[in-house]
């Protein structure tokens, strides 16, 4: 299946739906935590619901984050 999210367009394999991943550079978006220098686990997960949530919408699924 092809889709598009955002800029990206992305080709999805629902062959095997288990080892379904993709890959996006968050370098510029991700909090670092100026206590360990790390990325705030919090940003990550922000940024990845988010993204999520747009791939869902570009495949026509509902986003169930109510």
């Amino acid at each position: 299946m092809k889709t598009k999210v955002g800029r990206s367009r992305r080709t999805v394999s629902l062959h095997e739906l288990k080892l379904l991943r993709s890959y996006f550079d968050i370098t510029d978006d991700v909090k670092i935590d100026e206590a360990t220098g790390h990325p705030a686990f919090d940003s990550i997960d922000e940024l990845a619901k988010g993204l999520a949530g747009r791939i869902k919408k570009s495949l026509g699924m509902p986003d169930g984050e109510e």
